[in-house]
């Protein structure tokens, strides 16, 4: 297995014109005339950047949302991916664990390592994405194989990101205790001090960020896979208050604006890291999540397809046993969470805690109670839909999925073929 080259973060391009059209954007507020004559009046060039330059001074950085980026995350980290993805004004694309096959995937090494330390890693490294491969050559689904992936293994992602956002995601970069994450901040600071001075003038200076004392807690397995924490007192004053002012009505098959006062606070008891992935998807929602290195090796999420194979089972074990003892080795030698959260493995699970509106949650259930959903955030997604039933039949009742609630399946050619279910 070849390394490839480190990390890099590339922005591949930008809005047309996106400084003339921010500046004008700063100006339109107290400038007469209709949007399309302040557009033509905006200055070009450094005019543009040194009005940008005061306005953002100002504080008033909404403005900094009409330029648009481009970025190619290329062979980052899992553990990278992970920290890019709770950004949530941003729109990600990321090489698909459960069809794409990684067994020939190559793995990032933490700085620091060296010696036995970085032979041991490496070893242990290669010997999990050899199980991975075995574990497929045996016929286990490429998204149940996955769980056996270690978070060291390179991904590839394409984001779409305001500067507003950028300037969020780079903030938070530099400085970060781990040296991978940093450097990816510092890479995009010094792309956009050449491409767009103004915003990277608006950066704030990094902050270090302090390591966990503790690489490694625990979470308990979950009997429940999901618990309503908090939903509306009253949701018929909520939405009849809403339907006055607005004038349209409630219908939680097509939900508007008025179903985005109701919200709901719902704890996923244990999601296996690349599940947190389906979660996280959903932009519109607040989200939170530990940070992956504070899982447990003795958490982790058992597929059917192997825990129904002997052999496939003892390899999946044995898995998690060599990487618990890897971490402990290097934890006695000194290393800390910011080389042990590269050992964590894709099917770890930790707690996760989501508030969404109706909107939203509809969405998500519709999308995720599908058959063609992953089976892990399906589950979930079933149970918290039960619960909801229970909690308030009239609205939840007619949610499910497509095929439920329109007596048509949604997939096309991917249809799983069996038409609406009861659930």
């Amino acid at each position: 297995m070849i390394r490839p080259p480190e990390s890099s973060a590339l922005i591949v391009g930008m809005n047309e014109n996106a400084a003339r059209f921010c500046a004008a954007a700063a100006a339109l507020s107290q400038s007469d005339g209709d949007a399309l004559g302040v557009l033509a009046a905006a200055p070009g060039g450094e005019k543009s950047e040194r009005l940008i330059s005061r306005v953002l001074s100002y504080g008033h950085t909404s403005v900094a949302e009409h330029i648009v980026f481009n970025v190619a995350f290329h062979n980052i980290s899992a553990v990278a991916e992970q920290f890019l993805i709770g950004f949530r004004l941003a729109s990600f694309t990321v090489k698909s664990r459960r069809y794409a096959d990684f067994s020939e995937a190559c793995f990032f090494v933490p700085t620091g390592l060296s010696g036995r330390a970085r032979e041991l890693f490496e070893n242990h490294a290669r010997e999990l994405f050899g199980e991975y491969a075995r574990l497929r050559a045996a016929g286990i689904p490429g998204e149940d194989a996955r769980f056996a992936l270690p978070y060291c293994f390179r991904s590839n992602m394409l984001v779409t990101v305001n500067a507003r956002e950028l300037i969020h995601i780079v903030a938070r970069a530099r400085g970060n205790f781990l040296p991978e994450i940093n450097a990816l901040g510092e890479r995009l600071a010094g792309q956009l001090e050449k491409l767009c001075p103004p915003i990277f003038a608006a950066l704030p200076k990094a902050s270090p960020e302090t390591a966990p004392e503790r690489a490694f807690g625990f979470y308990p397995p979950a009997e429940n896979t999901a618990d309503i924490v908090a939903a509306p007192a009253d949701a018929d004053a909520l939405i009849s208050a809403a339907e006055a002012v607005s004038g349209a009505v409630f219908d939680p098959l097509r939900p508007g604006r008025e179903a985005e006062q109701l919200c709901y606070t719902i704890r996923f008891n244990a999601l296996s890291l690349s599940a947190l992935t389906h979660l996280a998807r959903h932009r519109m929602q607040s989200l939170v999540i530990p940070r992956i290195y504070g899982g447990s090796f003795g958490a982790r999420v058992l597929p059917r397809t192997i825990a129904t194979d002997p052999e496939a089972l003892e390899r999946y074990s044995a898995v998690f046993a060599r990487s618990e003892e890897a971490a402990g080795r290097l934890a006695s030698d000194g290393y800390g969470a910011d080389t042990l959260v590269y050992l964590a493995l894709s099917g770890m699970t930790v707690p996760a805690l989501t508030t969404m509106n109706f909107r939203e949650l509809e969405l998500f259930l519709r999308l995720r109670t599908c058959r063609r959903a992953q089976w892990e955030i399906r589950f979930a997604a079933k149970d918290l839909l039960s619960k909801l039933r229970r909690l308030d039949p009239e609205r939840f009742g007619m949610i499910g999925p497509g095929c439920f609630e329109t007596g048509k399946c949604p997939e096309g050619r991917m249809s799983c073929g069996l038409g609406a279910e009861d659930i």
